[in-house]
């Protein structure tokens, strides 16, 4: 077996973009927001910081580049090698993981902590209507 092969740039945009707009490859040329400099520099970026970490067992990288001001996307990269898998990590669905640490502070200091408090890190369990849900950390340990 042959892994497929793509002789265009930015794939994980393209193959969000065909996917999202329902374009079927027909050729022509599709006007976007990618700056393919920026998106060629970010997966550069992303490939020497997978490249650093590579004893951590990372195999892939992502990241979107927004223009504030119009929402544009300017650049939607990946690191690692596209032809394994072809996921879009940037676009997938996902746990928020520590993008949600923030709010679990405040609304902990709100019910009275505070910054010397000490909360147990160890296995938790929940119940929940779907079943029991055994939340988990990167590295399994606690």
């Amino acid at each position: 077996l042959a892994s497929p092969l793509h002789d265009f740039e930015a794939p994980h945009f393209v193959d969000l973009l065909l996917k999202r707009q329902g374009i079927v490859d027909r050729g022509g040329e599709m006007r976007t927001t990618l700056d393919l400099n920026l998106n060629r520099k970010v997966t550069q970026i992303l490939n020497h910081q997978l490249h650093r970490i590579d004893d951590k067992n990372a195999g892939s990288a992502f990241a979107v580049v927004i223009e504030n001001r119009s929402s544009a996307v300017l650049a939607l990269a990946g690191g690692g090698d596209y032809s394994e898998g072809q996921v879009n990590g940037a676009w997938r669905p996902r746990s928020p993981g520590s993008a949600m640490k923030p709010f679990t502070f405040l609304l902990a200091l709100e019910a009275g902590a505070y910054p010397g408090t000490v909360v147990a890190d160890v296995a938790t369990d929940f119940i929940t209507p779907t079943g029991l849900y055994r939340p988990n950390t990167y590295n399994h340990r606690f």
